[in-house]
């Protein structure tokens, strides 16, 4: 036998084991390593909406469903959701969109994030709407618009630069 003809059969039986074994686990599409059958709603792409199902069971943020802690616990939700980003944190939400869902819902935001992680992103990076302009219009807002405050020296009030 020559070298190329071994190498060419290992791979075929390695071929031929790791199939018979993906079939020993999904025969009849259940995973072999769960001892009981797949809940009804884990067909399709259950997955994908998995996080409205817990939410809307009344559950607290970071806290599995009351079904699914029957089979799951809260290190399950970790597992994937400490490494996949829900799918709504794309460059549109993160430019436009976070800050309006983070006021409506901060807990589900601190199921992942720390609060410094706001602070500290915040105070490296100024918001789109921050341009050169905005300071002088963001004080004429609070202190000259209707019910501000007048003054013009922003020291009297602040101890240091608020923004």
């Amino acid at each position: 036998m020559t070298k190329r003809t071994v190498i060419i059969l290992l791979t075929l039986i390695t071929l031929g084991i790791a199939i018979v074994v993906q079939a020993a686990q999904t025969e009849g599409g259940q995973d072999a390593r769960i001892p009981f059958p797949k809940p009804g709603s884990h067909k399709g792409n259950w997955l994908e909406y998995h996080g409205k199902t817990v939410g809307a069971e009344g559950n607290s943020p970071g806290q599995p469903g009351k079904a699914c802690i029957v089979c799951h616990d809260r290190t399950d939700c970790i597992t994937c959701h400490s490494t996949t980003m829900p799918r709504d944190h794309n460059n549109t939400w993160r430019v436009r969109g976070h800050g309006l869902m983070a006021d409506g819902n901060r807990e589900r935001c601190l199921m992942c994030h720390r609060q410094d992680y706001c602070i500290r992103c915040h105070s490296e990076t100024a918001p789109r709407t921050h341009t050169a302009s905005w300071i002088t219009e963001h004080c004429k807002w609070c202190h000259f618009g209707p019910g501000g405050l007048p003054g013009d020296n922003c020291s009297v009030c602040h101890k240091r630069r608020p923004h």
